[in-house]
């Protein structure tokens, strides 16, 4: 028997049993490095098939009724359903990180956030107690400030929303008091005593709210 095929038969045993996730341990690799090496054995494996399918091409034209052949045949199919099983693992494997990675990313945002917007929300009410008490140049840098921080959250995912006049959803809205008003219908928002936020369009922390009785 060929060694060759010796070898190839111990592959095939060994990988049969050996998963993504198993082998990453096993190899003790980065990410990006465990990605780099999965890729150029799954490229080795479809090769190796395709080098399987030229030689059966042959022995089957040359001896159609060889047994060699039908063994050929069999080494073809074991390596094509084991390239097969292997490029959806791994395609399987790189979705779940991507998936991962993301999740992460968000929940990193959302602790920076929460850290954050204490002091944001210290920054905009004294902004509101300076207006007519302090030099308006020292209001408006304060203002560009408060603007910078703002953006910076924007660009991690982060929006604030300010529901004044909308109705109210106590799904996005925390109400912190009601009163009459004759010029808004029972229900609206009245005033927005805290400005609220959203993370990729989940509500991070609702918006504390006056709602017209």
């Amino acid at each position: 028997m060929p060694a060759t095929f010796l070898v190839d038969q111990a592959i095939l045993e060994i990988d049969s049993n050996l998963r993504v996730s198993s082998l990453k341990k096993a190899l003790n690799l980065t990410e990006e490095r465990f990605v780099h090496v999965l890729t150029v054995v799954t490229l080795m494996l479809f090769v190796r098939f395709i080098s399987k399918n030229v030689e059966t091409v042959i022995v089957v034209d040359a001896q159609p009724t060889s047994s060699a052949g039908t063994g050929e045949q069999d080494d073809a199919a074991k390596f094509r359903e084991l390239a097969m099983r292997k490029q959806a693992e791994f395609e399987n494997y790189r979705k779940r990180m991507a998936r991962e990675n993301a999740q992460a990313a968000e929940r990193g945002a959302a602790r920076l956030a929460k850290e954050l917007l204490p002091a944001l929300d210290h920054l905009e009410l004294s902004l509101k107690g300076a207006e007519g008490h302090a030099d308006a140049d020292v209001i408006r840098g304060f203002a560009l400030v408060r603007d910078e921080l703002l953006a910076a959250l924007a660009k991690c995912g982060i929006q604030a929303f300010s529901p004044e006049g909308e109705p109210f959803d106590p799904n996005e809205h925390e109400a912190m008091v009601q009163q009459p008003s004759d010029e808004a219908e029972s229900g609206t928002v009245l005033e927005v005593y805290q400005q609220g936020f959203r993370l990729n369009g989940q509500i991070l922390r609702p918006a504390r709210v006056v709602v017209a009785a």
